[in-house]
């Protein structure tokens, strides 16, 4: 069972974790009949481990708490849309299933078969998400060359400019922020430590970061 404290902690982290000033940028096409469309860049990918670290560095839980309360919502997800059941999580959105007929005329159960998972997001993830997004066009003539899109010395002024508007972050928030490595992203950070504008502290196994 948590603590007092280590429940205040949690939702002084959850707290700062969700002042998000995200900078999103994107590459604007035109195609010869005059239509313009956008795509964002620089994004990277997160996976399942990337999860539990957010939250092992975000909470009092661990990863394998991380893991059990995944392994929980599959299997809750799952079970209930295969008795035809929607799944709605008001801050999430709502998850279902739908189905298709192999064959047109024939109504029989063999007949039908699953066709997908569907999800719709709730409207407080969208504001959560359009909240606080600037949008910027990525230089024209830029080309992705890596997985790493910044130099160390850009890296540097997003973060301080991150920090300035959000005050202080985990590691997980530096990752997304310049699309790097963890391992990359903990040397940048003991860099800068030792550069000596960046503050590190220790809350148990989590570490923020601020400025000084």
């Amino acid at each position: 069972m948590q603590s007092i404290g280590d429940r205040l902690l949690l939702k002084s982290r959850i707290r700062t974790l969700k002042r998000n000033n995200t900078i999103m940028k994107f590459d604007k096409y035109v195609l010869p009949n005059g239509k313009t469309y956008v795509r964002s860049t620089d994004n990277g990918s997160l996976n399942e481990q990337d999860f539990l670290e957010f939250i092992e560095n975000s909470t009092a839980l661990t990863k394998a708490d991380g893991l059990a309360a995944l392994e929980c919502i599959r299997a809750f997800i799952a079970n209930n849309l295969k008795e035809g059941k929607t799944i709605t999580f008001n801050k999430i959105g709502t998850f279902g299933a739908s189905f298709s007929i192999k064959e047109e005329g024939k109504q029989t159960g063999k007949s039908v078969e699953f066709k997908r998972v569907t999800f719709k997001a709730s409207p407080t993830l969208k504001k959560e998400i359009k909240d606080g997004l600037q949008i910027h066009q990525r230089a024209k003539g830029y080309r992705r060359n890596d997985k790493n899109n910044y130099s160390i010395e850009e890296r540097r002024t997003l973060l301080k400019e991150l920090l300035k508007e959000e005050k202080q972050i985990v590691p997980y928030r530096y990752v997304a922020l310049t699309t790097v490595c963890k391992a990359q992203a903990y040397k940048d950070l003991k860099k800068f430590v030792e550069e000596g504008w960046l503050k590190e502290q220790h809350f148990g196994k989590a570490k923020l970061y601020s400025l000084k």
